[in-house]
């Protein structure tokens, strides 16, 4: 292993498993400074500095983990979550509209993309979004997430469908 990766792991053994996000953005800063071009240890101090609730620090490194390395998916989906947190729909849309070329049909991204339709009140977009991902992967959030957007849309059958399937889920 070469030094820029041991910090790299010892970082996510920090963060990840040990819950101490201090010490491992130490070296996970440690890892880029040997190695300045490493798009993931960009992205582990960026997850580092949005758990620590600094999101523009946490923007600025998601974008360099994404310049390094235009294929490093998390880093758009956890980009596109603060964004969407912080109401900046239009920088929102331009990333979907990026990821959608990159990562057609990707869960996470799918999710997200009937988030934003959702927020923007365009219900009837975000209902086939929602759909495409609950046929993937249902969950008890995406469930309540189309019983919302289906009851926004007056469409109370539907709406009705995903409240059982809602409720079906275990608390």
């Amino acid at each position: 292993s070469t030094v820029y990766t041991a910090c790299n792991n010892a970082g996510v053994v920090m963060f990840s498993y040990l819950q101490m996000t201090d010490e491992a953005l130490n070296y996970f800063i440690r890892a880029v400074g040997v190695n300045p071009v490493y798009p993931q240890a960009n992205e582990n101090i960026a997850n580092c500095y949005d758990k620590l609730g600094k999101p523009e620090k946490a923007i600025k490194f998601y974008r360099i983990a994404i310049s390094q390395d235009y294929m490093q998916r998390k880093s758009y989906v956890l980009l596109i979550k603060i964004l969407m947190r912080q109401k900046r729909y239009k920088e929102v849309f331009n990333l979907m509209e990026i990821t959608d070329k990159l990562f057609p049909n990707d869960y996470e991204l799918t999710i997200q993309k009937g988030n934003y339709y959702f927020v923007n009140k365009q219900y009837e977009l975000a209902a086939p979004k929602f759909e495409q991902a609950y046929a993937s992967r249902g969950s008890k959030e995406l469930a309540y997430s189309l019983f919302t957007t289906y009851s926004n849309l007056q469409d109370p059958e539907r709406a009705a469908f995903f409240k059982k399937e809602f409720e079906s889920f275990p608390h």
